[in-house]
């Protein structure tokens, strides 16, 4: 009987092995559709449990005063790419969960942001413990101490 549940706990994972990646290629092709269109993708909700615990109706912004979480002028997306290039300097190997909510982006527009940085190379992904991936600085540079920044503006 132990080794009929070792076998099927082993076909078990197996199967999730394999299915890993198609899973996070689905939520990424989600968040394209959402960053190209306006609004919630209109088929369905995510595949897999929620990580964040949060309502749905929390991913679309709409416990926030305006609705939306970023601009779409020019001023204000170079603002959003600072923003998460500074928060990956700081914070080397933050997950785009973390980039999400402590930007105040929406997941299609930390998305957005890593894929153009990731294709300029201004970061990189890297794994981390548990399969997550996390994302620090090509240049292997990571925010000034604070001591530093306050050197070089002569405090």
């Amino acid at each position: 009987m132990a080794d009929l549940l070792d076998s099927i706990r082993a076909e078990l994972r197996a199967r999730l092995d394999e299915l890993r990646p198609v899973v996070r290629e689905y939520g990424r092709l989600q968040d394209a559709e959402t960053a190209l269109g306006d609004g919630p993708p209109t088929h369905g909700r995510r595949a897999g449990p929620s990580k964040r615990g949060g309502s749905q109706a929390r991913r679309g912004g709409a416990g926030r005063a305006g609705g939306r979480r970023s601009s779409s002028s020019s001023a204000g997306r170079a603002a959003n790419r600072e923003r998460v290039l500074a928060l990956v300097r700081e914070r080397p190997g933050v997950t785009r969960a973390e980039l999400r909510d402590a930007a105040g982006l929406s997941s299609a527009g930390v998305a957005q942001n890593l894929r153009r940085m990731l294709d300029r190379g201004e970061v990189r992904e890297e794994a981390l413990p548990g399969g997550a991936t996390g994302y620090r600085t090509g240049d292997g540079r990571t925010a000034p101490a604070a001591s530093d920044r306050a050197a070089e503006s002569g405090q």
